[in-house]
């Protein structure tokens, strides 16, 4: 079809709707094949504006606390990997990161947990979620391998519960879900993965019985979508709300401040990112102060002022030089830390 602009600037040639003349059929447009297009059912509930997942780390690429592949004790209540609570109870078990497998038609790193001292209990782990949704209809699904039947997902929401189906307990990685509409007046979300009975009670377990976890997700509405992928930039900021700990060697520098007296450093500390609450300060190891000629070993917290957005801490080391500015700084050893801790 060729289109002419003629000297007094009319268009000629122009098709629309399939007549020569330029006039519109709008029975042509209504019907056409374009105007009619729609998302197929089967695509319908992967379109999903804005990030859905509401749990944080789900795919447990911010490792903070320096979980590895080697097994260690899992201590109910704590956290040995952002973000994941532990949740053994009657039990002695371990923890520990699997090594990168397929799962789901993608790449992961797992979470394991493993039974060593065998009793009557339960073994697996939680999210506890800030933000409680009141009144809406959520969907958890994880991927899940167990050697025991009666590994699956519940959704507590301080009033109702919601389980999903057991897993077969053959050894295989399977998709489980728990679906349910939360109560109006819902407190804080837990939302677990664990082995236990289909009521919450506790069942027996044996010595090696195992869960293992991975892509983990908790999003609005009652269609489990594919596990969404964030970059780690995102991930690890969402999980320094709730805790953030420095990291290096060779020296590597963590706040300034000034010698107060003989025998007090004090620093400011900025966070990284606005934390859930004051965070609670914690040092591991020896830290190292420069203060004019001086530099010693900082071990001991004095004192701490914490605030969401920044934190004021004294450090007490004896022989000082007063009115001296100082840096607080890491060792050469990457073992030794400074923390923030705002877990919920």
């Amino acid at each position: 079809m060729a289109i002419v602009i003629n000297g007094s600037g009319t268009v000629t040639g122009l098709s629309v709707g399939g007549l020569p003349d330029g006039t519109v059929d709008e029975g042509t447009l209504a019907t056409d094949s374009v105007t009619a297009a729609k998302i197929p059912a089967s695509l319908e509930n992967t379109f999903v504006s804005g990030r859905k997942n509401i749990f944080i780390n789900g795919d447990f690429s911010v490792n903070q606390r320096g979980l590895t592949t080697s097994a260690v004790t899992a201590t109910n209540g704590a956290y040995n990997i952002d973000r994941l609570a532990n949740y053994i109870v009657g039990v002695g078990a371990q923890v520990a990161l699997g090594s990168e497998e397929l799962i789901g038609g993608t790449y992961e790193t797992p979470v394991k947990y493993t039974v060593n001292s065998a009793a009557s209990g339960r073994l697996g782990a939680l999210q506890k979620v800030e933000k409680w949704y009141k009144g809406q209809t959520v969907i958890m699904s994880a991927w899940v391998k167990s050697n025991n039947a009666n590994a699956r997902l519940r959704i507590y929401d301080g009033s109702n519960e919601f389980y999903s189906s057991a897993h077969t307990g053959g050894g295989a990685w399977e998709k489980l879900t728990a679906t349910g509409t939360l109560a109006t007046n819902a407190g804080q979300l837990y939302c677990y993965l664990f082995i236990v009975d289909g009521s919450g009670g506790s069942v027996t377990l044996t010595t090696n019985d195992y869960i293992h976890i991975a892509k983990y997700q908790l999003e609005l509405g009652s269609v489990a979508t594919d596990f969404e992928q964030r970059s780690y930039g995102e991930e690890l900021a969402l999980c320094q709300r709730y805790l953030w700990r420095t990291t290096g060697n060779d020296f590597a520098g963590i706040a300034s401040g000034h010698v107060r007296n003989s025998t007090k450093l004090r620093v400011v500390i900025p966070n990284p990112v606005t934390m859930r609450t004051a965070p609670t300060l914690s040092i591991s190891g020896t830290l190292k102060g420069n203060a004019g000629a001086d530099t010693v070993d900082i071990t001991v917290i004095g004192s701490s002022w914490t605030g969401k957005v920044a934190s004021m801490a004294e450090f007490n080391q004896s022989g000082l030089t007063a009115g001296y500015g100082c840096i607080l700084h890491h060792t050469d050893n990457t073992s030794n830390y400074l923390q923030m801790d705002s877990e919920l």
